[in-house]
């Protein structure tokens, strides 16, 4: 492809380079970072667990149990990997437990990463006949970095307190790393070091690492074999960083998560299974036998599964609630980059490949799907495509400098206004209209029942839509230690919780036929219950007010067991409806 077309000096000019690179790295941080606290309107459960768990490391150096120092945070009995909880200590220290101390870490690796992805593309393009095409004097991949600084699938989980998006950043780093020690091997520990980080991150990259060194060792095993020394210290360092570890990634809890979201319980593999049961049943023969066993349904689950994640739909329509995980006019670029890729010279190619046929894998093992969370270590290798895609066209045969501008500038003006329709439009707007889904209510529901707690000897509140135990905590900024010595998820101080939905996978205060005071000690009690349960004992209770959230409308409803209006405190008669 005739390069020259586009190249306006024949010298690499650095300042313009990084000029350019901060315009974009800048509107990178502006996507992750406007707003930060804002949208999501509420911290989400697993936001404010994190959160509360860094803060008890800060104030005591254990987690909401007591474990000292631990290598996994039981939490919800889910046990998180302890990377974004540690990378969250810091910015709670600095800014308090609040979303901004939450959320910042993660929003900080979004911007790191997309730093990580010009200088990724840039090795994608050594030795290639686009390494040295300019477009005003920048070279080509410092464009193409724009398509993963405003993608809409990375920014999503970057505003939000998520593990996986520390252990993609550490993940793309690694890469880097390894394409790095082409030409010096020693980048080889930089990578080691990555990939042990990312692994204390999330539980998903253990399925693309392995792939992706394994590749990597294929292609350049003869220049790997003539530095034995330099690739086993490097994997000894990188066994030596993960030996803390390894044995509770290989315990009981280490093993429950990954137990909790297994194919093995998802509704089609068990739906499959009971049919091809069936079948078998009905004429067992021995080719039903071989055709209809469970080893031929997991099988298919997996590669439907795997499937469900590539769908056009769910990658360009509806990955991310509002929209799709990339933009719809990525589309063509997407599959012309991936065409340009397979036609590469390079061998790098096939780590490239092998990445982005590995990403997918956590979605195509695990119950759910799609799932944008579990598939996030695609959005960069996806972007990439992209960026592959948008070179193609920009180097077509027969472009003049002229045209090569207006290409850039539509392009690039598209990208920014894609970017800003989806962000303040359409992303924002689904943060407002599915607010509960992030705990929209909670604070305020915290913030009314502390400022009346001394009205009451007890406070009731409904588990009915995430585990309450934990946003009380939070919000209160309950002293860890007192937790951890006299609170449970039960209760604490005057807090009294109940069990329901995934808990206990009942409703207790849901049943009308039981009395809403046998759930509760005895004593002046305020109870924050659902609309639905407040409506099953209505006639038990006396209204005190409903509780709004941002956008939520009356998540939560104060009422007090019915007694005469004198009995109830003062402080919150005024809040009784006229």
């Amino acid at each position: 492809m005739n390069a020259r077309a586009v190249q306006t000096s024949p010298s690499h000019n650095r300042g313009r380079t990084l000029v350019v690179l901060c315009l974009i790295t800048g509107l990178a941080a502006l996507l992750r970072l406007a707003y930060l606290s804002d949208f999501p309107p509420s911290l989400s459960h697993d936001e404010v667990a994190i959160g509360y768990n860094a803060y008890s490391v800060l104030k005591t150096g254990r987690d909401e149990y007591g474990t000292p120092v631990p290598l996994m945070f039981r939490s919800f009995d889910d046990y998180k990997l302890p990377g974004m909880v540690y990378a969250t200590v810091p910015t709670v220290a600095l800014l308090g437990l609040n979303p901004w101390g939450v959320r910042l870490p993660s929003a900080v690796f979004g911007i790191l990463a997309v730093m990580v992805f010009a200088g990724l593309t840039a090795e994608v393009l050594r030795g290639t006949q686009f390494e040295r095409l300019k477009v005003y004097g920048v070279p080509i991949w410092t464009w193409g970095t724009m398509f993963f600084a405003v993608s809409v699938w990375h920014i999503n989980f970057s505003r939000q307190s998520f593990e996986s998006n520390g252990a993609v950043f550490f993940l793309m780093l690694g890469i880097y790393a390894l394409l790095l020690s082409r030409r010096q091997l020693e980048f080889l520990f930089t990578a080691a070091v990555s990939f042990a980080a990312a692994i204390y991150f999330y539980y998903s990259v253990r399925l693309v690492i392995p792939p992706v060194l394994l590749a990597y060792v294929i292609i350049y095993r003869r220049d790997l074999a003539k530095s034995v020394r330099t690739v086993i210290a490097a994997a000894i360092l990188g066994l030596l960083l993960l030996s803390p570890l390894l044995p509770r990634i290989f315990s009981a809890e280490g093993f429950s998560r990954i137990s909790m979201v297994s194919v093995v319980n998802d509704d089609s593999y068990i739906g499959r299974l009971r049919k091809y049961s069936e079948i078998a049943a009905a004429k067992p023969d021995l080719l039903n036998r071989v055709r209809y066993n469970r080893r031929v349904a997991l099988a298919f689950t997996i590669a439907e599964n795997y499937a469900k994640n590539l769908s056009p739909k769910h990658v360009f329509l509806t990955g991310t609630g509002s929209g799709g995980l990339m933009y719809l006019y990525e589309l063509p670029l997407l599959l012309l980059g991936i065409a340009t890729l397979l036609r590469l010279t390079s061998p790098v190619k096939w780590i490239i490949a092998v990445w982005a046929f590995s990403a997918f894998l956590p979605g195509a093992l695990s119950q759910n799907q799609p799932n944008a969370l579990r598939t996030l270590a695609a959005s960069p290798v996806l972007s990439v495509f992209s960026a592959l895609g948008f070179i193609v066209l920009t180097a077509y045969p027969g472009n003049t400098h002229r045209i090569v501008r207006r290409i850039m500038l539509i392009g690039f003006t598209g990208l920014v206004v894609s970017a800003a329709i989806t962000f303040f439009g359409g992303y924002l707007n689904y943060m407002t209209l599915g607010s509960l889904a992030f705990g929209d209510g909670y604070r305020q529901m915290v913030g009314f029942a502390s400022v009346h707690s001394a009205e009451y000897e007890n406070i009731i509140i409904t588990g009915r839509y995430w585990r309450p135990y934990i946003f009380t905590l939070f919000w209160t900024g309950y002293d860890p230690a007192s937790y951890q010595n006299t609170g449970s998820v039960d209760g604490f101080g005057k807090f009294r919780f109940v069990k329901s939905g995934w808990d206990a996978h009942s409703d207790p205060l849901a049943d009308s036929r039981i009395p809403v005071n046998s759930l509760a000690p005895p004593g002046i009690n305020l109870y924050i219950l659902s609309p639905g349960e407040y409506s099953a004992h209505k006639s038990e209770l006396t209204l005190i007010r409903s509780i709004h959230g941002v956008y939520a409308p009356e998540v939560f409803i104060a009422a007090a067991e019915k007694v005469p209006v004198r009995q109830i405190p003062k402080s919150v008669q005024s809040d009784l409806p006229r």
